[in-house]
């Protein structure tokens, strides 16, 4: 067995699930594998685990909902933010607070 996994084999760990449960999030953006360009969908939200379920709410919309068993998701080497693959290809990065140079 390998060190690394596939991506379409991850799913979320107990340990991150408990790191961004009730994480507040600056702002998401929506990663687009096609261009490699990012778009701001939303600002000032939340992660949260409910009812067995990652969701990531901004401005009073889901930005991802998912079963925790289906789940993709992993934190940010910087530990910054949080990365959510998404069925059709994209990623949701919700980031944790303004990264400012």
């Amino acid at each position: 067995m390998g060190f690394f996994k596939k991506r379409a084999d991850m799913t979320i760990s107990k340990n991150t699930a408990k790191a961004i449960h009730g994480r507040h999030v600056e702002y998401a953006v929506m990663r687009d594998p096609n261009d490699y360009s990012e778009t701001v969908v939303g600002r000032d939200g939340y992660i949260s685990i409910i009812d067995r379920r990652v969701i990531v709410h901004c401005e009073g919309k889901d930005l991802y909902n998912e079963s925790l068993d289906k789940a993709r998701v992993w934190e940010l080497m910087s530990l910054n933010g949080a990365a959510f693959d998404l069925d059709d290809g994209r990623t949701l990065v919700a980031y944790y607070s303004y990264y400012r140079k």
